[in-house]
């Protein structure tokens, strides 16, 4: 990975804050949503798609957590995580769900919006709408990222995300 120093420690800052959220929010509203958390695996140095497995009923799913430092009132799906390398997006990732937060304010613990949204139904749906929906490139430790905009509404409308908060 070819980064600044600048953007070395801009990664570092936001891997810290996803650690905060994943022990402070995340890992205490599984329980509140009918979740057992069975296996934990976030870390700095992890190399799996998930960073959970729960059971619900018996059965175990896979859940990538996403905490996102603004409340834009949509999800940004990572098309290409870095399009110097060609590394592909979580949107390609092979789980069950994605656990969505927002924060407007960053001191707060709870976010603004948080959201459980079914994968494979997320990546028909971004596959499906490609070409209308606006895109979106952001910049972070690991390259220049593509990003498709959807909009909450239309998650939740198609059933393909439940609001929790």
């Amino acid at each position: 990975m070819n980064q600044t120093p600048q953007s070395r420690q801009e990664w570092d800052e936001f891997r810290a804050l996803e650690s905060k959220r994943h022990k402070e929010f995340f890992l205490q509203q599984y329980p509140n949503m009918g979740m057992k958390v069975v296996e934990d695996i976030f870390d700095d140095t992890k190399t799996n798609d998930y960073d959970v497995i729960v059971e619900i009923e018996g059965k175990r799913y896979s859940i990538d957590e996403k905490a996102r430092n603004q409340d834009y009132g949509d999800l940004l799906v990572e098309v290409m995580q870095c399009l110097r390398s060609g590394k592909i997006g979580w949107l390609y990732k092979h789980i069950d769900y994605i656990f969505y937060a927002s924060w407007k304010d960053a001191n707060l613990t709870d976010p603004s919006s948080a959201y459980i949204v079914k994968m494979p139904n997320l990546r028909d749906f971004v596959i499906e709408n490609y070409e209308e929906l606006p895109e979106v490139f952001s910049s972070k430790g690991y390259g220049l990222t593509f990003n498709k905009r959807v909009n909450w509404q239309d998650l939740v409308f198609h059933r393909i995300a439940t609001k929790v908060i």
